[in-house]
């Protein structure tokens, strides 16, 4: 899939979410969940749990507003940074900070063995989200303050606030903002990635990148669930290819950008598994290295290698459709 480099996109839902009432898993509900996780996945549920509630691995110095040492026009950077700290997402010129706190209010469900795999199975859970947004002058002096808090409920997927599943975005609208702001710095990132005279730039979302040589070609170019949620980016221009690696924690100085100058480029082949056409694209480099790229994407099996991107890609480099 590609992203234009002046669009950024933010999934939008106007869909409220869907709550349930405060309470822990019967051994009813366990049985029905038995009965439909069991045919479809051969889940067998064994205990039911009630998880304590916390922060967890999440911030817990935002309260139920903006915070009282915060004036607009008064509070410098460096005061908000010694009190809250670094904050989950930041402008690359630190123009603006985003903190975000999430607190477990509760979550029930049982613990289920899958194959040969043993783990929790939530059936209700509650979480109160706060979101603090600040915004500074050149000076490094708060000039903007947004606070805002929502409960949401039955968020099942939610692991990871910076790959949100859309059917947790429809039943917690706020969390379109988390994704929105990680957004916005991404293309902060695309914007700085190639100099003004190289437009334009075509994006590629969820790429792989390997440098060095390898025994086998097709190996490290399979794509799996983890690889498609992780966006790393790819920038192809008339002048040079850029990789720009995914952000655990976008705060701060952004992690520099791979690049390849095309002048560099000895030649450009696509790899090819025993059972698959297209894997990914291998190129040579004049000083005799070489890197290979795999693009990444969900597919009618789930998660895979993307084909058709990685044609366009091949296109794009080496200027003839592959085989």
């Amino acid at each position: 899939m590609n992203m234009d480099r002046n669009r950024a996109r933010i999934a939008q839902d106007p869909n409220s979410r869907r709550t349930l009432p405060h309470r822990s898993a019967s051994m009813r509900q366990l049985t029905g969940l038995a009965m439909l996780i069991g045919g479809l996945s051969a889940c067998v549920p064994l205990v039911p749990y009630d998880k304590a509630p916390g922060y967890y691995e999440s911030r817990s110095n935002l309260g139920d507003g903006v915070p009282a040492f915060i004036i607009i026009g008064s509070t410098p950077r460096t005061e908000v940074m010694r009190v809250l700290g670094a904050p989950e997402v930041e402008a690359l010129n630190g123009h603006w900070a985003y903190y975000e706190s999430n607190y477990l209010q509760m979550e029930s469900g049982a613990w289920v063995v899958a194959l040969s795999n043993f783990g929790r199975w939530p059936v209700h859970n509650e979480f109160l989200f706060r979101r603090l947004l600040l915004r500074y002058d050149t000076m490094g002096t708060v000039t903007e303050v947004e606070f805002d808090s929502a409960q949401c409920a039955d968020l099942f997927f939610l692991t990871d606030v910076s790959d949100v599943a859309e059917v947790d975005l429809k039943r917690c609208p706020m969390l379109q903002q988390d994704v929105a702001m990680r957004t916005e710095r991404q293309t902060e990132r695309m914007w700085q990635a190639f100099p003004s005279e190289e437009e334009p730039v075509r994006w590629f979302e969820h790429a792989l990148w390997l440098s060095g040589k390898r025994m086998f070609s097709s190996s490290g170019m399979y794509c799996d669930a983890e690889d498609v949620s992780h966006s790393a980016l790819l920038g192809v221009s008339s002048a040079s290819i850029v990789f720009l690696p995914w952000e655990s924690l976008p705060s701060g100085p952004a992690a520099g950008p791979l690049r390849i100058v095309r002048e560099q480029i000895a030649s450009v082949g696509a790899i090819n598994s025993l059972f698959q056409k297209n894997l990914g694209i291998k190129i040579s480099l004049a000083d005799n290295s070489e890197v290979s790229i795999a693009l990444c994407g969900q597919t009618r099996e789930g998660y895979g290698n993307d084909k058709p991107g990685t044609v366009e890609l091949l296109k794009l480099l080496a200027g003839a459709e592959p085989d």
